[in-house]
């Protein structure tokens, strides 16, 4: 489906959807205040992290999903669930691995080289999220996913979350608010009611498959292609098999593997979780344990968490409460190769060749004789042996926060609290001889014997927070003030170890230290990274007869990451509503229930600049040995006066409810302009610094865009349908360089007044009519056959047109009741990106080791060459639209609360079926048009957004469970 096809069917369902909404509308009469936010029993609150405001009094941008929303969605982790469901926060997960890193962003990506995720705030505390600040080490260090952190959290422990995004809702993190902060409320007792328990029990079952199957050629189609290939280069006859193949070209003709079928395989999700809540008025408690075993649709990745929790207050006397929240959780992953890994995975089971068997004379077959040249993963089905390939992470996570609160006087209390959340990682990566692509002292790892190899990693995240605050709350004579002011500590240290080694006398030897040769490719690492934050803060709401609305916000932060000559930075926001409902010309319309305007400015910061990248830095490694002779090398210059970027950021905002509660909607502008950008400047060669980047803040950015969300009850009788629309539009635009040069892949590059990583790629102009031959556009706009990779680089251009953030993403839900069934489809939708498959362009030419896509031999593709010498450069031949449509959810369920009203100790039950990924509506080719890509720096996560190579598409489920309520 191509592109205009998709925005017609986009703007077709807005269409439908605003008619619907009017037109269903007409018949309500009485107003009532409707705001798109969480409610309790005191009514629609904000949670803050550091506070809960009355949503009333509150002016700042932010908007919330409630946990039951998170609790029905059928993925492992919570980031994922959240894609489409909030205007403004755009999320992508990398790719189908059950512990995949899931990319969020809020109000678009703010930084070139520094962090650009939101901070992750759970019960007050911040929490290690990643991404990690060593990267991982060893032969095996990066093949697979990158693994997402907070896949260990349950997403049925979950009450609410928050995500604040403007000045007003996050300067009080400081100079760790400026990418948004998501605040993460999980359950407690009190929501039960008093004097009775709250016990639920959730389980599910599902099926899952890939969403999408991209052909390769079979093994006549490939061994056709292969002489037609030999032809055009001008040989005659059958073209001369791989010489590293050890077959025979009649032993190929009677061969035709499909590596894919072999490494995709229908894979399975079983999840339950029982926890029990009590509230007695003065204690309450929350008790849960999860299960949550995930079988990958990639053969050998496989994912299983245990979860823990307990979180308790008690009323302890009359002025004097205190509270307790702990929980452990435990994820084991087994880790298979994909994207851009050579391991022998998702993208080998691509290149193969299909006339590769998977055994030859009862073993396993190689593309050579392992005793003298091997191809690392040539064969997957020797890599999913788990006696040739074990890649197991293993974390731990350990949470506990204790609290304090003291009533001073009537609406002033002094609250303590401390936190420590612990995470401990581990990896340990086995390749066996018959898969080990290197050998010891082989210089170029290909010569010489293979051998075993084993690695082995610990990480750990420990982070410690300390905060007291005290809160006022006060109402008088029309008039509402709340404030808090305080001062907390962060630390947290992350110590590293790693360690590998090569050469075992037996296979059953699996451990480093049993090697032969220990630490022969990497040195032993042991490592301890330390940051640490000290910040003073006070923020205050007030309001007037709930009409008109004021905040400020003043934080003072200071780091252990920034210059010595910059340890502490100054972030104010302020903020001012107006209810305009609330005023006598509008009482009298009784179309329009709530009208509020809100704006906010101010200042907040990014500090995820690394923790010693202010400081002169040394390094230990094999590089630093001068004539055999240990020695220190200088790793990296010194910024002292490297300071955290800087956010001004304005907000406007309407909020509006008509028609008594049948619509609701919340309408933000923003802009926000990223100061202080933090750039990299090369030094001269002869500074003699192995990283020559000297750190400087020289640059600016700029975001700007307009967010919707709408909520309409189109019928509200006996049956029931409820809409919620959200959609967002962000521009990203580069303001000043300040002369620095810009790279993080050859195919993006940055300009000032564009975009951040624009797309940089010799033009396609299709294929010669006469010859089949590839042509390329020259900087003259004349068309020329491709014939070298020096003359397509040569005429690379930058393609303004052509992003790889879209110009518009959001998500459509429909919830639908009748009785006692309920029917929810959810659709997530992206509008205007581009996406380029590098995994396309290698899958398109020969080079004599490599399979094709059906794609490169199919209808207008350009002619076939026999190592073609342009296989290793892009074009936008590769570069695609991705936008696309897609059925996230799709629910149906049925609640048996009529049936067992008379069952005392059965409050609900329900049964549901649910499908997830159900059906995408795209012109991409490519595998899936969501990615997010696997890259081990800010700076490649920040640009390469729009890149993808071979990686694993989305999961598709089919699940059915139950939800009792005792």
């Amino acid at each position: 489906m191509n592109k205009l096809m998709v925005k017609k069917i986009l703007y077709s369902i807005i269409t439908i959807l605003a008619v619907a909404a009017d037109s269903s509308a007409q018949s309500a009469k009485k107003p009532v205040v409707l705001l798109p936010l969480p409610k309790d029993s005191a009514g629609p609150v904000v949670e803050t992290g550091y506070a809960t405001l009355p949503a009333t009094s509150y002016s700042g941008a932010a908007a919330a999903v409630s946990g039951n929303t998170i609790e029905h969605s059928l993925t492992p982790n919570f980031k994922s669930a959240l894609q489409g469901r909030l205007a403004g926060v755009h999320i992508a997960q990398a790719n189908g691995m059950p512990a995949s890193e899931v990319t969020v962003r809020v109000r678009g990506t703010s930084s070139i080289y520094a962090e650009t995720a939101p901070l992750y705030v759970i019960d007050g505390v911040p929490v290690y999220s990643g991404p990690r600040e060593v990267k991982e080490a060893g032969i095996a260090g990066n093949w697979g996913a990158t693994f997402n952190p907070l896949v260990d959290i349950n997403p049925d422990d979950i009450e609410s979350i928050e995500v604040l995004k403007d000045a007003a809702a996050t300067a009080i993190y400081g100079s760790r608010g400026g990418n948004g902060v998501i605040v993460v409320t999980t359950r407690s007792g009190k929501g039960a009611n008093v004097g009775r328990d709250d016990v639920r029990l959730h389980y599910y079952y599902g099926v899952t498959s890939e969403t999408n199957r991209v052909n390769s050629l079979n093994g006549p189609q490939y061994l056709n292609a292969l002489d037609k290939a030999w032809v055009n280069s001008g040989g005659a006859g059958e073209a001369p098999f791989p010489t590293a193949s050890g077959l025979t070209r009649g032993e190929a003709e009677n061969t035709s593997t499909d590596h894919v079928d072999r490494s995709l395989e229908p894979g399975n999700v079983q999840h339950v979780s029982l926890s029990s809540g009590y509230h007695s008025g003065k204690t309450s408690f929350y008790f849960s344990g999860s299960y949550h075993k995930e079988k990958g649709i990639l053969t050998g990745n496989d994912l299983v968490r245990y979860t823990g929790k307990i979180k308790v207050t008690n009323q302890v006397t009359r002025r004097l409460s205190i509270g307790l929240n702990a929980g452990m959780n435990y994820v084991d992953y087994f880790n298979m190769p994909t994207g851009y890994s050579t391991g022998g995975g998702f993208n080998a089971a691509q290149r193969n060749l299909p006339v590769y068997p998977f055994m030859k004379s009862g073993k396993y077959f190689f593309p050579s004789d392992p005793a003298i040249y091997n191809l690392p993963g040539s064969n997957v089905t020797a890599f999913q042996d788990k006696a040739n390939y074990d890649n197991e992470e293993h974390t731990r996570r350990v949470f506990i926060a204790a609290n304090i609160t003291y009533d001073i006087m009537p609406g002033l209390d002094l609250r303590l609290d401390a936190a420590m959340d612990q995470y401990y990682h581990t990896r340990r990566d086995y390749l066996s001889r018959f898969v080990r692509f290197g050998s010891v002292g082989s210089g170029n790892g290909r010569e010489g014997v293979p051998t075993a190899y084993a690695g082995y990693e610990k990480y750990s995240e420990n982070v410690y927070n300390i905060r007291g605050t005290l809160n006022y709350k006060k109402k008088f004579k029309g008039h509402q003030l709340t404030g808090v002011a305080g001062f907390e500590f962060y630390y947290n240290d992350n110590p590293y170890f790693f360690a590998e080694g090569e050469g075992f006398v037996s296979d059953y030897l699996r451990q480093p230290a049993m090697a032969s040769f220990r630490n022969a490719v990497t040195p032993a690492a042991l490592v301890t990274n330390v940051n640490s934050f000290a910040g003073y803060f006070g923020s205050a709401q007030y309001a007037w007869k709930e009409k008109f609305l004021a905040g400020a916000t003043l934080r003072v932060d200071g780091s252990s990451r920034f210059g010595a000559n910059q340890k502490y930075h100054v972030f104010p926001a302020a903020s001012v509503g107006y209810v305009l409902s609330e005023e006598h010309f509008l009482k009298s319309v009784s179309a329009v229930n709530y009208l509020r305007i809100r704006a906010s400015y101010g200042r907040t910061g990014n500090a995820g600049i690394g923790n010693y990248s202010s400081l002169e830095r040394w390094a230990l490694t094999n590089s630093s040995r001068y004539l055999l002779q240990a020695g220190v090398h200088a790793a990296g210059f010194g910024s002292p006066a490297l300071e955290p970027e800087k956010q001004d950021q304005f907000n406007i905002g309407i909020d509006l409810g008509l028609f008594n509660d049948r619509i609701s909607a919340a309408i933000d502008f923003y802009n926000n302009t990223t100061r202080d950008l933090i750039l990299s400047y090369n030094a001269p060669p002869s500074a003699g610094v192995v990283d020559p980047g000297l750190w400087l803040n020289t640059g600016s950015l700029r975001n700007r865009g307009v967010e919707l969300s709408l909520v309409t009850r189109n019928l509200v009788g006996a049956f029931k349908w409820t809409t919620e629309l959200n959609i967002a539009r962000n521009k990203n635009t580069v303001l000043d360089l300040g002369g620095a040069s810009v790279a993080s892949h050859p195919n993006i590059a940055v300009y000032e007044g564009k975009p951040l990583g624009v797309f940089y790629l010799a033009e396609y102009a299709g294929t010669d009519p006469v010859t089949g031959a590839e042509l390329i556009y020259d900087l003259d706009r004349n068309k020329v056959p491709a014939t070298s990779a020096a003359q397509i680089d040569a005429a690379r251009i930058p393609h303004y047109d052509k992003p790889s953030a879209p110009k518009f993403f959001g998500g459509l839900n429909n919830t639908f009741t009748f009785r006692d069934f309920d029917l929810g489809a959810f659709l997530t939708f992206s509008y205007g990106n581009y996406i380029l498959d590098e995994g396309e362009r290698e899958l398109s030419y020969l080079k004599g080791n490599n399979n094709l896509r059906e794609s490169a031999v199919a209808a207008g593709a350009p002619r076939l060459l026999y190592n073609d010498p342009v296989a290793g450069s892009n074009t936008t031949r590769f570069l695609h639209d991705a936008s696309y449509l897609r059925m996230r959810n799709l629910t149906l369920g049925y609640s048996f609360n009529r049936l067992l009203k008379n069952v005392k100790f059965v409050r609900n039950a329900r049964l549901y079926v649910s499908a997830q990924n159900l059906f995408t509506i795209t012109g991409f080719s490519g595998w899936d048009p969501e990615v997010a890509g696997m890259y081990g720096t800010s700076l490649e996560r920040n640009l390469n957004q729009g890149i993808t190579y071979m990686d694993l598409p989305q999961v598709r489920t089919f699940a059915t469970g139950f939800n009792l309520n005792f």
